[in-house]
């Protein structure tokens, strides 16, 4: 005699198994969409909040944080500035130390504008984190090798990015533009602490960013896939991020648009006009 075990499943039984089994993979796919999705927002998010700082800062004090003067900044109990050009002149530009200490360019970091801007909206209480200069070198413009693992490490310096704990925050620029960049950061090393940057974003990330926020152009708007150039100078120090193919969009005309025929390839970064 032949129990329902020896008869295996029925059709009913197979198919409620792989009904669960499809609700199973379609959670896991959206919980995973869902997380992007938060990171996303969360990167955005926190951009926003910069730039708000950044115009409250300014409504109050006068110019931009790190490009602020002595003695007005000590005057309102902000770090006392560089004994140098760069850190504090209040020209509007953020401007870091290149060459010999008595020129200066929005394509390199540290000990100049671009690392007290962070020191300056962190002292106040507009961001959260605390940031310094101080354990920088700038009176001989020679800095100790800062890395993630190094002591002092570049979230010292540098907000870690909302996108992923490979990213930072940093500020430069470029003709006169000043703009927030989410990128890795290879190294601050070497004579006036040139900064490697590193693309550390995925094509689809950046893609997202920008189309939620700007045209989804990358090389147009005011979000653009482009970093500082720590080869360059002040008007010629950005690279373009290498996460977009050329398009024929017609009448042969040629666009920028991002590669998302590889969504998950780790090859971008964005930089966002300020």
């Amino acid at each position: 005699m032949q129990t329902k075990c020896d008869l295996g499943f029925t059709l009913i039984e197979l198919a409620i198994v792989l009904v669960i089994i499809g609700l199973l993979i379609g959670g896991i796919v959206v919980g995973r969409d869902l997380i992007k999705v938060s990171e996303m927002r969360a990167q955005i998010t926190q951009i926003e909040k910069y730039t708000t700082a950044v115009t409250v800062f300014r409504l109050r004090y006068g110019a931009l944080p790190g490009d602020i003067p002595d003695p007005t900044a000590s005057s309102f109990g902000l770090a006392a500035r560089g004994t140098f050009g760069g850190e504090g002149n209040g020209n509007g530009i953020m401007e870091g130390v290149y060459g010999s200490r008595t020129s200066f360019d929005g394509a390199k970091e540290s000990c100049g504008e671009n690392v007290a801007f962070w020191m300056d909206l962190s002292s106040v209480g507009f961001i959260d984190g605390t940031f310094t200069l101080a354990k920088l070198d700038c009176s001989s413009g020679i800095v100790n090798p800062l890395t993630a693992s190094s002591s002092p490490a570049l979230k010292d310096y540098f907000p870690i990015a909302r996108l992923s704990a490979d990213n930072y925050v940093y500020v430069w620029s470029i003709n006169g533009v000043n703009h927030f960049t989410v990128s890795g950061i290879t190294q601050v090393n070497g004579s006036f602490g040139t900064m490697t940057p590193v693309a550390k974003m995925s094509v689809g990330q950046g893609y997202s960013i920008d189309t939620k926020i700007d045209d989804g152009i990358p090389k147009t708007g005011k979000v653009r896939t482009m970093y500082n150039s720590a080869a360059g100078n002040g008007t010629a120090g950005f690279t373009w991020v290498p996460c977009y193919s050329m398009v024929d969009i017609g009448g042969g005309v040629w666009e920028a648009r991002y590669s998302m025929s590889a969504p998950d390839n780790v090859s971008c970064a964005l930089s966002f006009q300020m």
